[in-house]
């Protein structure tokens, strides 16, 4: 806190974090804060990769990511893999692959304690 009557300047220096980050999840609700400022969505993330799916649309054993909204409730998403068809949805079977991922969300881990991955938008890469 500033309490003198005097503007000063501040210079705040940093660089965007361009490669995957690994994720420690615990068995649980995990609080995540997004490691990339943008472009990071479901589809892109490459956590479908390391979290479990769900084959048949119950969410019962498979991962969950809630996003929040600004309301202050929760959208659930899955990532769904029958074998045919492999997509992230929300509950209501919304596709949200392209969703942004937010500035923090909650990965609910179903199973034992596991790493994920999370990848940085390609475009990252250019930078």
């Amino acid at each position: 806190k500033r309490v003198y009557g005097s503007y000063i300047s501040l210079v705040v220096s940093g660089e965007v974090k361009t490669s995957q980050t690994v994720l420690a999840l615990q068995s649980g609700n995990n609080f995540v804060s997004s490691v990339y400022p943008v472009g990071s969505t479901f589809g892109n993330s490459n956590l479908s990769l390391s979290l479990a799916p769900s084959t048949d649309g119950d969410t019962a054993a498979a991962d969950t990511i809630l996003v929040p909204n600004p309301d202050g409730s929760y959208t659930t998403c899955f990532y769904y893999n029958d074998g045919t068809t492999q997509t992230w949805y929300d509950l209501d079977f919304n596709v949200v692959d392209t969703t942004p991922l937010t500035s923090g969300f909650v990965i609910q881990n179903k199973g034992i304690a596991k790493n994920s991955t999370i990848s940085s938008p390609s475009f990252y890469s250019s930078l």
